[in-house]
């Protein structure tokens, strides 16, 4: 449909809203006439596509929110002049083309919240000063700051695209180097110009002295055309057509020069000419505002930068970034040791937990791997990528192997020690192990749980997006809320209770005053003090740190988040082979076992295969009736070997 050529031109607005609308009526009449609208509205209509040239209007809002578009074509608005332009709410865009905006006059503000597209072209938007791409979670990657001359304000979905406006020079260096040459080439074109203004001048004074010599004789200068002296012919500048927007660069800036003719700073007749430290202050204030953007206009840009989105790397620092390649190397092929001389022997209740708790180590483990990895990979621009890490399936498996890690290890190591506290302060009892069936049980539970846990961050409750450590630490609902209190209780719970348990294993032990058993029970009552140690250095600093961030005021920001992570994080996937398996007389034994399988070590397992060869802690281990009595009668652990 056509709006008639008689509208009246008192006529400021047009609003056809909500009415099903599937085409764009033609409204090149207004724009023939010079009708100047003030707001031409289709909210809430049916439209799908905006063809090329298809709109050309002028108009101070051009408003197309809460329609069905899916694409915008190249030149959709060419002739248009548009203040303020609105695409929010079209949740179908996905396809701008690189000239979707090309040939729009003062554009001033652009509105594309609530789409679903992944890039902003910058053809035609060197204008602008507002941009609006808020709840845009597809949003992939954003312009150069250098492509947005004007920007005083962008709203953006993500925090690291606001890190690219902050740091062009990491950004796009490619750009950036162009645009560094070019002020390169003004400054010269600056300093050239300016000194032939001086020698004009010099020679001007000169020339008024001696016409006061020479009272009979009249002398006509020109006038200086300071704009022509000062910047010269254009073609002086040569500025390559493959500079990506520097010669429209170069346009706004000999126009930022027009402005200041216009205001009266400068005039054209002799009398009124700059001094010479003015012509110097333009030239620099000009390429100085080109050559730093952050001195010559703060762009105001949300989200900003916070404690849990910094504009740094994934862990930070060089120093974390050496740390957690060690602790994560050291665990893994601690861990896979572990697991594969467990597997070598029939897995008794003990061994089957043991086992566990080595997977859920590994799994620790092989998280730090991959961040520290995508840490070495994105270094010193990791803002480049921070979409593809953090929105891609590997951070999404780095925090699923973190979480599970995290809780099968808990539960492997409550398990564990509930299993010593039976054996110890239950050895009386015929029921005072744990049986190979009920370790099954437990090992399953445990398994499934972990997994039911890790999982819930990929279906809404918090996500492992929030940061590039891939954590689930957004507490922006109250599912969000339940899952984080539920992590950091059910993790302090399991710590309470392995302290609880060895702290009554250490007083059942003291008990035992027989002094042929003391030194064992030292010996034991040491290694337990030592994993009290290790169990509460880990866990209650991450305690801490996830209780402050909980209640909305965290202790730590991201960056000491990342140490938090580094040092203390991985200290139980780093220990608990040693404390529970490596460190041990058992895994020893089975360990040479299995290398004299491969003809290694040979005369060291030939010591484990004697019969006398398991020494005084297998003697310990046997008993007169029941089976938890050492010879001289005192009471035996069961799990020396285990704590040795």
């Amino acid at each position: 449909m056509e709006v008639p050529s008689t509208v009246s031109k008192r006529t400021s607005t047009r609003r056809v809203i909500y009415s099903g609308l599937e085409e764009l009526p033609d409204l090149t009449a207004l724009a023939d006439e010079g009708q100047l609208m003030h707001i031409i509205d289709f909210e809430g209509n049916k439209l799908q596509k905006i063809k090329t040239r298809g709109i050309r209007v002028r108009a101070d809002q051009l408003i197309l929110d809460n329609n069905e578009i899916e694409e915008v074509e190249d030149f959709a608005f060419e002739g248009s002049e548009l203040a303020e332009l609105s695409l929010k709410g079209n949740y179908n865009l996905k396809i701008l083309h690189e000239n979707s905006f090309a040939g729009i006059v003062s554009i001033r503000e652009l509105d594309v919240s609530g789409t679903s597209i992944t890039m902003l072209p910058a053809n035609g938007l060197s204008s602008m000063e507002v941009l609006r791409v808020e709840n845009v979670i597809t949003m992939k990657t954003i312009p150069s700051i250098h492509d947005f001359k004007h920007l005083r304000e962008a709203r953006l979905t993500h925090h690291f695209h606001c890190c690219a406006f902050h740091y062009p020079e990491l950004h796009n260096p490619q750009r950036h180097e162009q645009h560094l040459a070019y002020v390169m080439e003004l400054q010269k074109l600056c300093l050239r110009k300016g000194e032939s203004i001086r020698k004009r001048r010099s020679a001007k004074r000169i020339a008024e002295s001696t016409s006061t010599l020479r009272t009979t004789t009249e002398i006509d200068f020109p006038p200086i055309n300071l704009q022509d002296d000062l910047f010269g012919p254009w073609s002086e500048l040569v500025i390559d057509p493959s500079d990506n927007g520097e010669a429209d660069e170069a346009t706004e800036i000999y126009d930022d020069v027009d402005d200041f003719y216009d205001d009266g700073v400068f005039h054209q007749t002799p009398a009124a000419a700059p001094a010479d430290n003015n012509v110097t202050f333009l030239c620099n204030n000009e390429t100085e505002k080109f050559t730093n953007l952050n001195r010559w206009r703060e762009v105001k840009c949300w989200p900003e930068a916070d404690a849990l989105n910094p504009c740094e790397d994934v862990l930070g620092s060089v120093g974390a970034r050496v740390i957690g390649w060690g602790a994560s190397i050291a665990a893994t092929f601690g861990n896979l040791g572990v697991a594969a001389v467990l597997l070598t022997r029939p897995l008794a209740p003990p061994r089957l937990l043991l086992l566990l708790l080595a997977v859920a180590d590994l799994a620790t483990a092989l998280y730090l791997l991959l961040v520290a990895a995508v840490d070495t990979y994105t270094a010193d621009n990791y803002f480049n990528y921070a979409y593809d890490w953090q929105y891609g399936l590997g951070c999404r498996i780095a925090g699923f192997l973190a979480v599970w890690g995290a809780q099968a290890s808990l539960l492997a190591l409550a398990a564990l020690t509930l299993e010593r506290w039976l054996a110890i302060t239950r050895a009386m009892l015929p029921q005072g192990r744990l049986s190979q069936r009920g370790a099954r049980m437990i090992l399953v539970a445990s398994v499934l749980y972990s997994i039911l846990v890790a999982s819930a961050p990929l279906f809404g409750a918090s996500h492992f997006s929030a940061t590039s450590i891939c954590l689930p630490m957004r507490r922006q609902n109250w599912p969000d809320i339940f899952y984080l209190s539920s992590l950091l209780c059910g993790g302090l719970f399991c710590l309470f209770a392995v302290i609880g348990c060895y702290v009554h294993i250490y007083f059942t032990l003291a008990k035992d005053s027989s002094c042929s058993a003391r030194s064992g029970d030292a010996s034991v009552a040491n290694k337990m003090a030592i994993l009290i140690l290790i169990h509460m250095s880990c866990c209650v600093p991450v305690a801490v740190v996830g209780f402050g961030a909980l209640i909305g005021h965290p202790i730590l920001g991201v960056h000491g988040a990342k140490l938090l992570l580094v040092l203390i994080y991985p200290l139980n996937a780093l220990a608990d082979p040693f404390l529970y398996a490596i460190l041990t007389h058992q895994f020893r034994k089975d360990l040479y076992l299995l290398l004299d399988r491969y003809g290694i070590c040979s005369d060291r397992a030939q010591r484990y295969k004697l019969p006398g060869v398991v020494g005084r802690r297998s003697r310990r281990r046997t008993s007169s009736s029941p089976r938890n009595r050492r010879p001289d009668g005192s009471l035996s652990t069961g799990y020396e070997d285990l704590l040795v």
